[in-house]
């Protein structure tokens, strides 16, 4: 389903070939556009002290099999976990603290349905350094 988009919704296909991150009608300028499984990692050295987003599933791929969880990882510690996010939920704010890890993972899974209509948005992603 194509790569990780930066800025842009994943567009099931080529490196920018994705259309604007909405979630629920917010629009997002800046982010990370996903298709579950997805696995992202940061080197943060240490030097960050938390993640957020506003995460949900993209406007135009909401369909009944749409179900993913969202999870950040600090090192090997799993620090937010989302639980079932359906294509009808509001968006979700996230925030993690990441203090003191070397790396960030940000992992979308497929929310044990399969990966079908699983377009999973990071609206604002911001890594606090």
């Amino acid at each position: 389903h194509g790569p990780v988009e930066v800025d842009t919704t994943n567009g099931e296909a080529k490196q920018g070939d994705g259309g604007q991150i909405k979630i629920r009608g917010q629009v997002f300028t800046k982010g990370l556009g996903t298709h579950a499984p997805a696995h992202i990692e940061y080197y943060a050295g240490g030097s960050c002290s938390k993640v957020t987003a506003t995460i949900g599933i993209q406007d135009n791929k909401v369909n009944p099999l749409s179900l993913v969880t969202y999870e950040v990882w600090g090192d090997n510690k799993k620090v937010f976990d989302s639980g079932p996010v359906t294509g009808t939920d509001a968006a979700k704010a996230l925030e993690a603290n990441v203090s003191g890890a070397t790396v960030v993972r940000l992992i979308v899974t497929d929310g044990g349905n399969g990966k079908s209509y699983d377009h999973a948005n990071w609206g604002d992603l911001k890594i606090t350094c």
